[in-house]
């Protein structure tokens, strides 16, 4: 199955592309594409590997709702967007 990663902001530097997309085996999980890029992708690890603790600093979503864990069951055609954390005061 195929699914498309969206790298947003500066996550688009870091990867060096704003778009990927991804043939992977059904039943695969964010976590199962985030190995996959992190192969592919060398610099963007610290971030993949933190993404879904309280250092965070991206914000993972799929077909734009959010997702909270790495063992997210990802569907044929599924858009995972990868975006910084926004902070301000």
């Amino acid at each position: 199955m195929k699914v498309t990663v969206r790298f947003l902001l500066w996550l688009k530097e870091k990867s060096g592309t704003n778009e990927l997309t991804l043939e992977i085996k059904d039943g695969a999980t964010i976590a199962d594409v985030f190995e996959e890029i992190k192969r592919r992708i060398n610099g963007l690890s610290k971030y993949l590997d933190n993404a879904f603790t309280n250092n965070s600093s991206i914000s993972v979503i799929v077909n734009g709702q959010s997702v909270n864990n790495g063992s997210y069951v990802l569907k044929d055609g599924d858009v995972i967007e990868l975006a910084p954390l926004v902070s301000g005061g």
